[in-house]
Formats: structure tokens, sequence, C-alpha cells
């Protein structure tokens, strides 16, 4: 038998009306929902949690996502109980009206999306902060919530997706809860530096130089980082600035020199580089050029050499990173592929697909490569020297980088 409450009279609520279906309406209905092979087939191709609720929230019809989810074995155990009843909400009984009544049910985003669906007659989406209890367990949840309303047999039902998005909402909170803290050692770490270079010899103090220019450069990163991981940030509204092509050369060249893929092995720099003004985002154009030069050395055998080059021609530069090495022709297609890598691990895959989204989505270039057994593998970024053509084309694309 259908869930239904035991009291007579609809006490006062904090937010949805609490009443509930008679408990022969909730039987007919469930019976129609049953019946109906549209439902049916929602129920059995959704990935994710689905259930079908009557103008009074209820449910008449769940999917198997959302049961195994719960760890309920029996569907008939969820029918006629409210969304936050089954999924063991720790407000869904703070009210005798049940789930949707309460104080805490104001702010929930289910709820409000429940009923901005059920009055306007159309999806409505929201996220849902819960804190459901299972086996005498406290779980906090974070649940993107849609309510679609619909029409079974002349009947006005609400479909309810619940996605799952804790692990991502988590990972971002840890995110931008390490970056700050990264941002406060970092402020400490220029701090230390710039006292290490007072009253130095010169090598300590050239040395010094070099540690803060790579401590700030990893600041303005970390800058970077945040604008490009949510949907719009700050590089959307700059064009970036002017950097001379021989300072861009140096400042590679020196993180280069410091990384553990150049040990033993060469770098041949432009003997002259040209003294041109190149109008873009530097940290990013570091970040493209330092993945190509870390992929070249990483390729070269030990005793081998990587050659920069840099020419300008017609308005462009272009940015060229040789090595002997030369990319099976397996792998040519799929070079640029997000996650695709031929090393083993968690988080592969990323280096060449950032060159690529990065040179030209951010910085509205152009990044290729070409590879042979006598020429060897060669990767280029060519960027107009004026900077993009239009400003938004530093604009992070919709979603997260990451």
């Amino acid at each position: 038998m259908p869930n239904t409450p035991s009291s007579s009279r609809p006490p006062e609520t904090h937010s949805l009306s609490a009443p509930c279906a008679s408990e022969e309406e909730l039987r007919r209905l469930i019976e129609r929902a049953a019946a109906d092979p549209a439902i049916d087939l929602l129920l059995a191709a959704a990935g994710g949690l689905v259930a079908v609720l009557n103008n009074q929230r209820q449910v008449l019809a769940v999917n198997r996502a959302w049961l195994a989810r719960l760890g309920v074995a029996d569907p008939a155990a969820a029918l006629g109980l409210r969304p936050g009843e089954v999924l063991g909400c720790v407000h869904a009984h703070d009210h005798p009206g049940g789930c949707g009544a309460g104080p805490a049910c104001v702010s929930c985003g289910a709820a409000i999306a429940m009923l901005a669906a059920g009055e306007a007659r159309e999806p409505a989406e929201r996220d849902c902060a819960l804190t459901v209890e299972r086996d005498g367990r406290r779980e906090d949840l974070c649940l993107r919530a849609r309510a679609v309303p619909i029409l079974v047999e002349g009947s006005p039902v609400l479909l309810l997706f619940l996605d799952d998005v804790t692990a991502d909402r988590r990972r971002a909170a840890l995110e931008r809860a390490f970056l700050h803290d990264l941002r406060n050692a970092l402020a400490a770490l220029l701090g230390a530096v710039e006292e290490l270079e007072i009253d130095r010899p010169p090598a300590q103090a050239a040395l010094a130089r070099e540690v803060r220019t790579l401590a700030r450069r990893l600041a303005r990163e970390i800058e970077v980082h945040q604008a490009l991981s949510v949907e719009r940030g700050d590089l959307s509204r700059r064009r970036g600035a002017l950097v001379r092509l021989d300072r861009v050369v140096a400042e590679l060249a020196d993180a280069a020199a410091h990384h553990p893929a150049a040990r033993d092995r060469r770098l041949r720099l432009p003997a002259m580089p040209p003294r041109v003004e190149l109008r873009t985002e530097s940290v990013l154009l570091q970040r493209v050029l330092s993945n190509m030069l870390v992929n070249a050395l990483e390729a070269t055998p030990p005793g081998g050499e990587v050659r920069l080059e840099v020419s300008v021609d017609n308005g462009t530069v272009v940015f060229s990173i040789w090595n002997a090495g030369v990319i099976p022709a397996a792998v040519v297609p799929r070079v640029f592929q997000r996650h695709f890598s031929t090393k083993e691990g968690l988080g592969r895959g990323q280096g060449t697909w950032v060159m690529k989204l990065l040179g030209e989505t951010h910085l509205g270039g152009r990044v290729d490569f070409t590879t042979s057994e006598t020429d060897g593998t060669v990767f280029r970024l060519t960027l107009p020297l004026d900077g993009p053509a239009r400003p938004e084309e530093f604009a992070p694309p919709a979603g997260n980088l990451y």
C-alpha cells in the first residue's frame, strides 16, 4: 500500500503545501504511471536518479538507479513518499507535514525547483545541498535538481531528475582552498627571496632573482587558472600586454634550465631572438611553450639536442620546437585528444590538449606539428603580433578547464 501520512488536518507549513493525495487518488496515479510505456522507457534509460511525482510531490514511480543509490530493494517502499523522505534527508521529518513543509525546506534547492516548475509549468533547475542519514551515519551531498512538468493521460505530474555532483563540488572547494593557501605561501616566498638578494655575492643574488621570477610567474599562473576555471573570468576582459620576443625566449630558457627533463640534454636557442613586441597574455604563452619544450626534452635521449626557433613574418610570429624523435603513426591522430596519453597513470593526456586549447581558444593562434623519420618532430605555435582579432578570444570556453 502506498505511504500516506496519518494526520487528518494539514498542519501549517513553512515552504510547500503539505496535504497528500488520498489513498485512492495516489493508488490510481501510481497504477497509471506504471502502465505508461513512455515513463517506463524513461526510467529504464535514465542513468541518474529519476522519479515521477504527483502535484503533492509524492513518488509515483522511481528508477532503479535511485533505489540502488539508496540501497532500497523494494520499489514499493518509496511509492507515496516525498523525495526527501526517500533520500533520508535529516530535515524530512522536522514538520508533521513531512518533506517540503519544514523551515529548512524554504532554502532546499529541490523544493524550490519543484515549486517553480509546478507554478510556471516549465522546467526548473537548482542546486540542492542535502544531509542524509543512513544506518546511523550522516553524509553531506550536493545534488543538481531538475523538475520537469508533464502530462500523463491528462493528469499533471513532475519528473524529478537528481544528478549527484558532490564529488565535483567537493573537488572545486578543495581547489579553491588549495589555491588560496598556495598564494599565501608564495607571498611569503617572494618576501624571503627579496631579502636573499640583499648584500649577496653576484652568483647568489642572480639565483635569488631567478627564484623570484619563477615565484611571480607561478603566482600569475594561479590567477590565470582561477580565471580559466570558471565560465567567465578576468581573461574575458583582457587583450594581453606587449611583451618582447627576446625576453619570452630568455624566460623560457631560464625555466627549462632547472627542469629535470633538461638534464644531460642540450637546448639550442636562437642566436639573436627578434627584438619585436607581441601583444599576448604572457603567462598563457609561457605555459604553451613550456609544455612544448618539456615534451621535446622528454622525447630526447641523454646527450641529444632540442632546438627552439622564432621567426616573424607578415604580422605573425612562429615559435618552433624541434627534437629528433618521431611520433608513431598510430599516435599522430590523437596527439591533441584530451585524456589520451602514451604514459600510464591518472591525470595524463592533458599537456598537448592544454597547448591546443590555450594557444588557439585563448591566445587566438594556431598550434600544429609535423613528424617524420627524416625531419624529426616540430611543434609550432603561430600568433598574430597584434593579438587576437577579437578580445573575446581570450575568454575561456563554457565550463571548467579541468
